[in-house]
Formats: C-alpha cells, structure tokens, sequence
C-alpha cells in the first residue's frame, strides 16, 4: 500500500499491472479492489471455520463483481454442521433444482448457473448468465451447420452399410493424425493457462484426448492398420484443417474462445460417433472393444457443458471480445462439417 500511496494522480491514473492468470492488465483501482477483497474474504474463510456468526462487510464484494446491499453487510455464514454458504439472506424459491443444496438460494437476479461443492464443506453458486446468453446465441446461429451435420452423407452411407469396410481406414487414419495433434494443441493450453482458473477444463480434455490416442489404435487394428502404416499415413487437407485450426487456437485465443469452441462442437462430434458406434457394431460387425474410441466421445463428460460456460464467463467479466469467442466457435464447427465432407467424398470415390 505504501508504494500505490508513494504514487501521484498521473501516475496511477495511468498504471497497468500484468497478472499472470488474466488476459489483459489491471489499472491500479481494479488492482487494489481485488487485492483488498481478496484479502477480505480468504481472512473470512479462515475465522468462519470457528465463528460461524462471522460476516464480511458488503464492500468487500464489491472488488470481486459482487454488488452491495442497501444496509452495507453482504451475509456470508456457516450454519451448524452442514457448513452452507449463503450468497444472500433473502431467502428465494428453488427454482432451479442445481441450487437446492444451498440452504437459502440467491434471489433470481443472482441465481446460481453452477454449484461447486466440496464434500462437507463450503458450496458457492457461479453466476453464469452472460456466458450461457452467449452459447445460446451461438447454437442459434451454427443451426444451420448442426442440420447439416446430422444429414451428413456420409453417416447416412455408414448405417446404410454403404461405406467399403476398406475405406474405413481413412476414417481411422485421419483420426490417428487429428488425436495426435490435437493432444498436443490442448498440452499447449495446459501450459499457457495454468494458473488460470480454466487450468481444471483444459487438464480434464487433456486426458480425454489421452484416451482417445489409445483407443483410436484399437479401431484402426480392427480395420487392417497397423502402427506402421497409421504413422505413415498422409492426411487430407480438409479433413485435417479442423486440427490445424485448433492448433492456432492453442497457441493464440484466449481460453473463453477456446471453451466456446468446444461448447459449440463437442456435442456436434459427439453425436456423430455415437451414431458410428452403433453402425460399425450392427452393419459391420465390430466388437465394443474396437468402438471405445467412438464411444468415448459419444457422451460429454459430466459437469462439461457448465464448466466451460464458467471459462467463457470469466473471460467475458476479463474484458474478452464476445466477436472473437463467436468466431473461435464457427470456425472449429466448420472445420467439423469440412472434415465430414471430405471423408465422405474420399471414402465414395474409393
């Protein structure tokens, strides 16, 4: 404190500070209203484990986004054992059924979007709102693209039995290239985010990716291909721009862009290889130890969709163009349908 009191009115008017976890710099009364909050409510955390009547005055939210109450206390109490953290004391209707474990639900202007709780412990709502409004916005206008997607051709083909069991080679070839790639774009924002809170989201795809690296082996030796010839393989150029657009994500969008983007495509590619699964068992005969890879990806993993709507959230609050999270979200999606198209003319022409 005593270096920001040393400083005159030029300069803290015009001084930017850098913190490592947030894209762009703060000025100096952003800086010092998260520092004093933060200070704030973590001595908080450490006094309520014993006082349970203990409460924080209302400014000191106001540093975090919080907003202040008319009598100037914003509650924040443990009740008994069951450790409850109440955002408001103004108790509101459940309306939304993941809130219901707190004991005194924020009013609906500050209802909760996503609950983490701690088994035993503290649990705290995220609010949400302006991320969720923005993914709606999105789904709406890459409508026209999910159609597509789920008319594709080339599924269509697949459970007709149409598509020549050799060709399903390009399928597990393509995939061996984009798995391998892409399990290195998403290491690159492991690095790049981790000591942000978005370190969690991407940590969680890393190992799915890692998974599917395994798993895409299996199907290609279930179709003829062996690791020699999966190595050698050449993609596509249309089917691997998806791949390679991710890889400019990975090294230069922000983490908001790069959540919106999976948001916007993982249900997409989901459905997509849960429909595979169930044609490459019925048409082709496949075995389930040779589908993992397709049904790993058939179903997001739980809590997906809300902790990426929390990435997205928070680089919006940090100042994140929503023009640039809506374009990282096209694009991938339609390097989707891209990479679809070209399989399904190169699979025809075989």
């Amino acid at each position: 404190m005593a270096a920001f009191e040393a400083l005159d009115d030029a300069a803290l008017g015009t001084l930017q500070v850098r913190i490592s976890f947030l894209p762009n710099p703060l000025d100096a009364v952003a800086l010092v209203g998260m520092r004093l909050s933060e200070h704030a409510l973590h001595s908080w955390d450490a006094f309520v484990s014993f006082q349970p009547e203990a409460i924080i005055p209302g400014s000191a939210d106001e540093g975090r986004g919080g907003r202040r109450r008319a009598s100037g206390e914003l509650p924040k109490r443990s009740r008994a054992a069951s450790r409850s953290f109440q955002l408001d004391g103004v108790p509101a209707a459940r309306e939304d059924s993941r809130c219901s474990h707190l004991d005194g639900v924020m009013p609906p202007d500050r209802r909760c979007r996503r609950s983490l709780i701690i088994e035993g412990g503290v649990s705290m709502g995220v609010i949400v709102e302006q991320a969720r409004a923005l993914a709606a916005e999105i789904a709406r206008d890459l409508q026209p693209v999910a159609d597509r997607l789920i008319r594709h051709p080339y599924l269509a083909a697949l459970e007709a039995g149409r598509i020549p069991k050799g060709a399903l080679r390009l399928f597990a070839g393509e995939q061996y290239a984009i798995i391998g790639s892409d399990l290195r774009s998403v290491a690159r924002l492991v690095s790049r985010f981790g000591a942000a809170p978005s370190r969690d989201f991407f940590l969680d795809v890393l190992q799915g990716e890692r998974s599917a690296s395994d798993a895409v082996t299996a199907f290609a030796h279930a179709v003829g291909m062996d690791e020699a010839t999966l190595r050698t393989y050449e993609p596509l150029p249309g089917t691997h721009a998806y791949t390679g657009y991710m890889a400019w994500l990975a090294c230069y969008a922000s983490d908001a862009e790069v959540a919106a983007a999976y948001l916007a495509n993982f249900p997409a590619w989901g459905q997509s290889c849960a429909r595979m699964s169930q044609a490459l068992k019925t048409e082709y005969g496949l075995r389930p130890a040779d589908l993992a890879f397709f049904d790993l990806f058939a179903a997001a993993p739980p809590g997906f969709e809300e902790h990426a709507l929390q990435v997205i959230e928070t680089g919006l609050r940090a100042g994140i163009d929503s023009r640039l999270v809506r374009r990282a979200a096209r694009l991938l999606q339609g390097y989707e349908l891209l990479f679809w198209d070209t399989l399904h003319e190169a699979s025809t022409v075989q």
